[in-house]
């Protein structure tokens, strides 16, 4: 996958697009990330926020990164997004 990523780079900011296909991307994979939060629990009273909360952050700095991008493609990019919660 590497040699693969390696091509794909220069086309992706060709394109305008952030190189989220990368060699970068497929050396991360290898690591191994498995984390608790029991220690900033424990020392700090960390509370993890609710899913809606962490949800509603992630779409509206998206659609700021997507409002801020160049290039021909940022029309096609920029689409409102419907975004409903299941309860």
């Amino acid at each position: 996958m590497y040699w693969q990523m390696a091509l794909l780079e220069p086309l992706q900011r060709m394109l305008g697009l952030p190189a989220f296909l990368s060699r970068e991307t497929v050396e991360v994979t290898k690591a191994h990330l498995n984390y608790s939060s029991a220690k900033a629990k424990r020392y700090l009273g960390w509370v993890h926020p609710e899913v809606e909360e962490v949800w509603e952050r992630i779409i509206s700095d998206e659609r700021r990164l997507m409002a801020s991008r160049r290039g021909f493609l940022n029309k096609l990019r920029h689409q409102p997004t419907v975004f409903t919660l299941a309860r």
